[in-house]
């Protein structure tokens, strides 16, 4: 109300009173009665605009960046309403303030690795000295294992970065039986036993196979969103792993060309520790209703530490064929591959959020298997296997954003 309609509700009355003029003062006061009335109408109107848009209220409007939010002054974004959030980031991302993101995962991969073989197989007419002709090698049954991933992101505030650091383990103990004629592809023992390039076969064979893999990451992220319905998520950061293995080959029944039967057996530790540089890409295809199409892919090189041993022993005199040991450094590369699907859902006036996905995921590693074989009885000739280490499967989890 103006000072003006303020006095001339003071001073009407008192013309009014007086006598003269009373048509006039009359209609001056009731001119300033209906002004009144209406600006408490119209205050009465915003009261309740104001009431009715408190439900859709977000708190965190700073964080929001795009056409909704930059047409609103500054000073009105943290109350600012929002009715469509199609035209916002608010649906996707929050920045502008501090955030935490807590996920967990459970994996049921199977691992996979060369160099694995531990028997020969042939047919029983095959006599002693002689390599078979036509046969396929007997390898370590992979099966399917339980695992699990825990995992925190930080979104800096008014920014669009954040660090995301996981941790992920698996542990595999599988064995193999083979039982026939065959020859044993770990063991030197034959070779020795043979002489004059003669070979000696096995009754049977047991291979156990341990694997305990655990894989740290740090990612620093890039979270723009590319558009309204899609999101492509650049990072940079660091790997590291701890993949320890153990393999013990046992024989039994191995004829010697020298009279007599052996048990042979063959243990192998085969560890790498490693850490190194990777780089990738995360992207999400926004599909309504809170599903998305996830990808995620990415690249390492590492520097690993070997620590490999093995040791040859059995019974007839050879309690200690081999003992070797050894420590060195590979560069190795390693791949990061999951495609899958995720569900989420705002509450607490989007300042919260919780989400649950599934895919398929793999990771490769190069070069992993680094047992050595010896090739030769009389010298210490031997090869490393210098094969792969893959792991594929189901990967579940969730994640609350807060």
């Amino acid at each position: 109300m103006s000072l003006y309609q303020r006095i001339s509700l003071f001073i009407l009355p008192i013309f009014a009173f007086a006598g003269p003029n009373d048509e006039w003062a009359a209609k001056e006061m009731e001119k300033q009665a209906e002004a009144q009335g209406s600006a408490d109408s119209s205050f009465e109107q915003i009261v309740e605009s104001v009431a009715a848009d408190t439900e859709n209220l977000v708190a965190v409007k700073t964080s929001c960046s795009g056409p909704a939010v930059e047409s609103i002054p500054k000073h009105m974004q943290k109350l600012a309403p929002v009715k469509n959030t199609a035209d916002c980031c608010c649906d996707l991302f929050s920045y502008g303030k501090h955030r935490v993101a807590l996920s967990g995962e459970f994996l049921y991969w199977k691992p996979m690795e060369g160099g694995t073989e531990f028997a020969l197989p042939t047919h029983p007419s095959t006599s002693s000295g002689m390599i078979p002709g036509s046969t396929s090698p007997h390898y370590v049954s992979f099966q399917w294992e339980p695992g699990f991933r825990v995992g925190a992101k930080y979104f800096l505030p008014d920014k669009q970065w954040s660090f995301f650091l996981s941790a992920a383990n698996l542990t595999s103990s599988v064995s193999s039986h083979l039982s026939g004629m065959l020859f044993p592809l770990y063991s030197v023992q034959p070779l020795m036993e043979g002489g004059a390039g003669l070979i000696d076969f096995a009754t049977s064979a047991d291979s156990h196979w341990k694997l305990n893999y655990w894989v740290f990451d740090l990612r620093w992220n890039y979270e723009r969103p590319f558009c309204n319905n899609f999101l492509f998520i650049p990072f940079a950061g660091l790997k590291g792993a701890l993949i320890h293995q153990h393999f013990h080959n046992f024989y039994n029944g191995v004829n010697l060309q020298g009279g007599g039967i052996e048990n042979y057996s063959i243990y192998t530790r085969n560890n790498c520790n490693s850490v190194g540089l990777q780089g990738g890409l995360h992207g999400e295809w926004v599909l309504g209703s809170g599903f998305r199409l996830l990808g995620d892919c990415s690249l390492a090189l590492v520097y690993g530490w070997f620590h490999v041993d093995q040791n040859q022993s059995g019974q007839a005199g050879y309690s200690n064929t081999v003992d070797f040991s050894s420590d060195f450094q590979r560069l190795l590369p390693a791949a990061d591959l999951f495609a899958g699907f995720s569900w989420g859902r705002f509450f607490d006036r989007k300042c919260k959020h919780v989400e649950v996905h599934a895919g398929y995921q793999a990771q490769y590693w190069w070069r992993q298997n680094q047992s050595p074989r010896f090739i030769d009885s009389s010298s210490p000739y031997y090869l490393l296997a210098s094969e792969d280490l893959g792991l594929q499967g189901l990967t579940l989890g969730g994640s609350f954003d807060f």
